[in-house]
């Protein structure tokens, strides 16, 4: 299923996946727990951005953190960082499962 073009009903699927996830991360915020990253990072964006499979072309929206960190493990692989390359995907594994299936699996 490419997401270069996406159908109506694609475009639909993905804005409930989007408000699962907010609706996961405001529950948890709520509860007053936070994600703990797994490593220092920056976080530029302000608003959740859309990121592309750089193979399959599949996209999934994230939210600021989850760019940054997704942004770190792509910059660590080109960098051969491979330690903190797996602690970015052990990390997106067990906070993001969905987009770790779309964007890093």
């Amino acid at each position: 299923m490419s997401m270069r073009n996406p159908t109506k009903k694609q475009e639909e699927a993905q804005a409930k996946l989007w408000d699962e996830i907010m609706a996961e991360r405001n529950n948890t915020k709520m509860k007053n727990k936070t994600t703990k990253l797994p490593f220092e990072v920056t976080i530029m964006d302000t608003e959740p951005q859309r990121v592309e499979n750089r193979f399959g072309g599949d996209s999934i929206m994230l939210d600021p953190e989850a760019v940054a960190v997704y942004d770190v493990i792509m910059g660590a692989e080109m960098m051969g960082l491979y330690g903190e390359m797996q602690k970015g995907l052990d990390w997106f594994r067990e906070n993001h499962p969905k987009a770790y299936m779309i964007l890093l699996d």
